[in-house]
């Protein structure tokens, strides 16, 4: 598409709407603006990452932040200029040896209907566009099928290049190139085309639409990567609360509570598995026998129980630490025993025992008081002095004995004596405790072996009542070992597993009681295990079908992102601005220009997924409806021509057989407005329409253009193999040229050439010389074949008799020159084609009728 001219650029109203959007659409309108092209699929990837980052979708690492401000925009503009068309093979039946100059203002080719004009026209048509879209170019349909190509020449801002067209739309500033023909009338005034021309910027909403429709392919392509089918959930069982979890699996579904019914431990796979034997077992006798079992376990259970809490109350902390203490004080009473009468004294505070002698006696005496070692002695009535063996009644007597005692003893000994009965109390009490506590009921299970399993709290427990017991007994307790029992623990490990059983037990009873109704609720527990179990065997699929769910809510909560309805409205906006009514204006111009704007046609504008369209009507008709083919036509050739002015790119326009259905005055008006559209940028017309042909020789002529315009002609023929036989369509306008070529032609002979494409020819220079004749002479030029104006004064000299004379032989004459050239067809009553002898025939005639109105 070109780009057209506007006020203000565009800009704003592009970042206002990315500004709604959010970072990745300003990275997008970055991206557009810099490059001005679609993007390329790593640009793409990079918008929809950031796009997925914002709605809240993790990076690993995440995305780098980016600041992204306004960016500028200028639009290119160039100046494009067609300078030759040649080498062309495969086009219809045109020739391959000819070659078209182009005028840098107007060429126009002229040319009957079927002679290769819109082959030319269709070969400029592949590299532009147009309202007519069909490109579909065949070689000659009455041989075999070939590829197309042709060399074209022009000049981008003045400098030449050249491309070689082989029948596929090359990317070229040639592509700039704009076509009118008659096929664009109907979808020019379609009631919802796209506009032609793409005012100046507005292609950038264009491509970011395109790019949004990327993108949000790219959404559709992305939701599919999170699958969220788990194809295993047929095997859940109807009711059970996993079923139910599954079956309501959401976004926001509780992952907490997937743990809680997912969680599944080999103590689930026992229980699974002792329900199912359960069930197999589930009859009178069979319940029978497991109440008789339970009754053992809990027999057993109780008596252990009451065992620890009996250990429990007979070897304590406090125990442990009494005999430490113990153990203590021993050690410091039987230090004391060591000790001598003398070190006594010292300790008693007793002086002046430093003689040699009372030192003998001291010991003497220590010696035999302790070998009598008799209780509260000198205190007892009938105690006597152990030295003297006097009584010892008298007062001062027991003092000094009791002096002497206190020397020689103290009580120690006793002190001992009740430390060691303490911790003989404690020594045999903790003796008969029992140390090995064994399971003979499995409570807790057999083991593969069939032999009972010993749970490892009591085993745990043995081995610290042997432990500390054995240091009790042994006297080898010490402050290194820490006595650390948990009876508690244990006494509640045992407890729970009692009341287990006694749940059991009553389960039991019930179901023996109604054993179909348990039946039922045994196979709805076993159910909910094996769901549990295979719930948890699948949890992770589980998280990420949640996850998944979570990324696809996102993701539909966001797709709205990509529609074009936000970005369609800012293009509205900016086209009311900026473009409506600037192309109102020029529109009603060229209404005016062709003298049509009592027609009444108006101009409205939308906008479709960010594409400028247009429609017309005339009050709430479509104008097809209402206007003729001819006005129709001039309509689609003023919107045309006002897309035209929106447009900066300075390009070549196409016009084939613009006038078809249009009336002289307005034709003559067409043809102006090209040629005053020449002097803006290039102009081609291609026309099988004389009376148009000749106003452009008209106009070469004119004061307004004779100067500055520069005007190319050319002629159309075909030579009854090729069509599109070029030659210069400058207009010989003296008879003296035609009857110059019509002596050449019938004195020279045939030159090796087919008589009758001699004869063609010359029939050709004869139609064209009787119209000379009778406007030249026998009228007088009164009426000029280029020319508006009718000179009345050359009236008087116009020869009436000799018109009635001649006029019936001038009319056949010129019948049947038209019949025998190669423009036309031959009329069905001409069955031959002409020869030699009928051209010399009619040429004589010819300069006879000639001669009389000299």
């Amino acid at each position: 598409m070109s780009k057209a001219n506007t006020q203000r650029e565009l800009i704003d109203y592009l970042w206002e709407w990315a500004e709604s959007k959010g970072i990745w659409a300003k990275l997008l309108v970055q991206k557009i603006t810099t490059t001005q092209a679609p993007l390329v699929q790593s640009e793409k990837q990079e918008i929809f990452n950031y796009y997925i980052q914002g709605i809240g979708f993790q990076f690993d690492p995440p995305l780098p932040s980016i600041n992204i401000n306004k960016p500028t925009f200028t639009p290119p503009t160039k100046e494009v200029s067609l300078t030759k068309l040649s080498e062309i093979k495969g086009v219809n039946m045109l020739a391959e040896d000819q070659v078209m100059d182009f005028s840098p203002n107007i060429t126009v080719i002229y040319g009957n209907n079927g002679v290769g004009k819109t082959g030319y026209s269709r070969v400029l048509k592949a590299q532009g566009y147009s309202f007519d879209s069909n490109i579909d170019i065949l070689s000659n349909v009455h041989e075999t099928q070939v590829g197309q190509q042709a060399k074209i020449e022009f000049t981008s801002d003045g400098k030449p290049y050249s491309i070689y067209w082989k029948g596929e739309i090359l990317s070229s500033d040639l592509n700039a190139v704009s076509v009118f023909n008659s096929d664009c009338v109907n979808i020019s005034l379609s009631n919802t085309r796209e506009l032609l021309v793409t005012p100046k910027g507005f292609y950038l909403f264009s491509l970011i639409t395109n790019e949004l429709g990327a993108l949000s392919t790219m959404h559709t392509q992305q939701y599919t990567i999170y699958p969220i089918s788990l194809p295993w959930v047929d095997q859940l069982h109807e009711g059970s609360p996993q079923k139910t979890y599954i079956d309501s699996l959401a976004h926001n579904s509780d992952k907490q509570k997937l743990e809680e019914l997912s969680l599944f431990t080999d103590e689930n796979q026992v229980n699974l598995m002792n329900k199912e034997e359960e069930l197999k077992r589930l009859n009178k006798s069979t319940l029978e026998a497991q109440i008789k079992n339970i009754d053992l376990i809990l027999s057993e259970l109780s008596r252990i129980i009451t065992l620890v809490k009996y250990t429990q109350s007979n070897l304590t902390k406090n125990d442990w630490d009494n005999i430490i203490n113990y153990n203590a004080a021993l050690k410091v009473l039987r230090a004391k025993t060591q000790k001598g009468i003398a070190e006594l004294a010292e300790v008693n505070g007793l002086q002046q025992f430093n003689t040699i002698e009372f030192k003998e006696f001291l010991k003497s005496a220590d010696s035999y008081i302790k070998l009598i070692a008799k209780e509260n002695y000198p205190n007892n009535e009938d105690d006597t002095c152990v030295y003297c063996k006097q009584d010892l009644k008298d007062e001062k007597a027991r003092n000094l004995v009791e002096s002497y005692s206190k020397i020689l003893n103290d009580t120690t000994e006793d002190e001992i004596a009740k430390f060691e009965k303490l911790k003989n109390i404690i020594v045999e009490r903790v003796n008969l405790l029992a140390d090995t506590i064994v399971f003979h009921q499995p409570a807790f299970g057999l083991k593969e072996d069939n032999s009972i399993i010993q749970p490892k709290e009591i085993v745990e427990l043995n081995s610290k009542v042997k432990l500390y017991k054995g240091h009790i007994v042994n006297n080898t307790v010490n402050t290194d070992i820490d006595f650390e029992i948990n009876y508690v623990s244990t006494i509640k490990f045992l407890e729970n597993k009692q009341t287990e059983f006694i749940s059991s037990k009553t389960l039991l009873i019930k179901a023996l009681t109604n054993l179909e109704t348990f039946e039922s609720k045994l196979k709805k527990e076993i159910a909910e295990l094996k769901d549990r179990k295979l719930l948890f065997a699948h949890k992770k699929e589980v998280i990420t079908c949640i996850s998944n769910l979570f990324a696809k809510k996102l993701l539909d909560d966001n797709k709205i992102q990509f529609n074009t309805a936000s970005l369609s409205a800012k293009t509205t906006q900016a086209r009311e601005e900026l473009v409506a009514q600037d192309f109102q204006d020029k529109f009603a111009a060229e209404l005016t220009a062709f003298r049509k704007q009592h027609l009444g046609v108006s101009i409205g504008f939308f906008s479709q997924q960010g594409s400028s369209r247009i429609r017309q009507n005339i009050g709430q008709y479509d104008i097809n409806k209402v206007l003729s083919e001819g006005e129709q036509k001039t309509i689609a050739l003023c919107e045309f021509l006002t897309e035209l002015q929106l447009d900066t790119t300075v390009a070549p326009v196409v016009f084939d057989d613009p006038v078809n259905s249009l009336d002289h005055n307005i034709m003559q008006d067409v043809a102006k407005r090209l040629v005053d559209l020449s002097k803006e940028r290039q102009v081609i017309v291609f026309t099988h329409n004389v009376l148009f042909y000749n106003a452009f020789f008209s106009l070469e002529g004119h004061v307004l253009y004779k100067s500055n315009t520069n005007f190319k002609f050319y002629k159309v023929n075909t030579n009854g193999v090729n069509t599109g036989i070029l030659s210069d369509g400058t207009p010989i306008n003296k008879l003296r040229a035609y009857t110059s070529k019509l002596n050449s032609i019938c004195n020279n002979g045939l030159d090796g050439r087919n008589e009758n494409d001699v004869a063609a020819e010359g029939y050709d220079y004869l139609r064209t010389g009787l119209e000379l004749l009778v406007s030249n002479s026998i009228f007088q030029e009164i009426v000029g074949r280029y020319r508006n104006n009718i000179m009345m004064t050359k009236f008087p000299a116009v020869k009436g008799d000799m018109i009635e004379k001649h006029k019936a032989e001038i009319d056949g004459m010129f019948s049947r020159a038209s019949g025998f050239i190669r423009a036309h067809s031959h009329p069905e009553e001409h069955h031959a084609p002409p020869t030699m002898n009928d051209l010399i025939a009619d040429y004589e005639r010819f300069k006879v009728i000639e001669n009389d109105f000299k």
